[in-house]
């Protein structure tokens, strides 16, 4: 669904609340438009989840979602005109394309972000991303208002979006980005014993070692590892190294699995 006429113009952030984020200019860019029919929406939470709705108090436009299924948040993107992206100051943020970018594209939605190393070159001239500096939220607050003041061309946004997705981010263009990869993976069978090595793991250089460094959060996707963590690890010759911090079932779970399989799992 799209802006009815004098409905407010939606948007979206959805995601973790950490430094990498910038949630605190996507408060203050929000601020600034209180009284141009624009409504700010946050759906996550995180670290800085209490800090970000403090700093959020009074202000009338913004609303904080409850949580929902992961599987529903497709529903939540669709609901909403634009979803913003990342916006922190961190040498991280100048890296990596978040996860936010790929789902919202895939549901048809144009995005704001800041521009990292990580985008196509292709990205600087699509229709359906507007990328502005890093933690500025007055960059942030007109992106908005220049979608919504072309909101009548919405159809040609939501087909942009859809078609970059399709061109750069879709699982089948990662697949053949991975696949050309292939050639390389004997070159790195050297560092893979040194990194077996170094955690703790059994020297092996050519069993498949798996590394996950990443926040322990429901939307990485972890409810699905620890599905099939258990079966991956009684049938498949490989090893497995997880480090990071976040939610305690998840810390607890691959703890475990370390204790289960000492000499294929580690976790940090």
């Amino acid at each position: 669904p799209a802006a009815k006429p004098g409905a407010p113009f939606k948007v979206l952030y959805h995601g973790a609340y950490l430094p990498l984020h910038g949630t605190e200019y996507i408060v203050e860019a929000a601020r600034m438009t209180q009284d141009e029919g624009i409504a700010w929406s946050f759906l996550g939470w995180g670290a800085y989840k209490a800090e970000t709705e403090a700093k959020a108090a009074g202000i009338r436009n913004i609303k904080f979602l409850d949580k929902v299924p992961y599987v529903d948040v497709p529903k939540v993107i669709a609901a909403h005109d634009v979803v913003l992206g990342v916006f922190g100051t961190t040498a991280k943020a100048a890296r990596v394309i978040g996860n936010k970018v790929y789902e919202c594209m895939a549901c048809r939605r144009p995005t704001i972000n800041e521009f990292c190393t990580g985008y196509p070159l292709e990205a600087k001239d699509c229709k359906a991303i507007k990328f502005v500096p890093p933690g500025d939220a007055k960059a942030i607050a007109d992106a908005v208002r220049a979608y919504r003041d072309d909101w009548a061309n919405r159809e040609s946004y939501f087909a942009a979006a859809r078609d970059f997705f399709e061109k750069h981010l879709s699982m089948a263009v990662i697949k053949d980005q991975l696949a050309d990869k292939e050639d390389e993976a004997v070159l790195l069978k050297g560092e893979n014993a040194k990194l077996q090595e170094e955690v703790g793991l059994p020297v092996k250089p050519d069993v498949p070692l798996l590394v996950m460094v990443t926040r322990l959060v429901g939307h990485k996707g972890l409810d699905l590892l620890c599905h099939i963590a258990r079966r991956l690890m009684w049938e498949e010759d490989v090893q497995f190294f997880i480090q990071g911090t976040g939610e305690q079932r998840f810390q607890e779970f691959f703890q475990n699995l370390a204790r289960e399989f000492p000499d294929k799992v580690v976790a940090k």
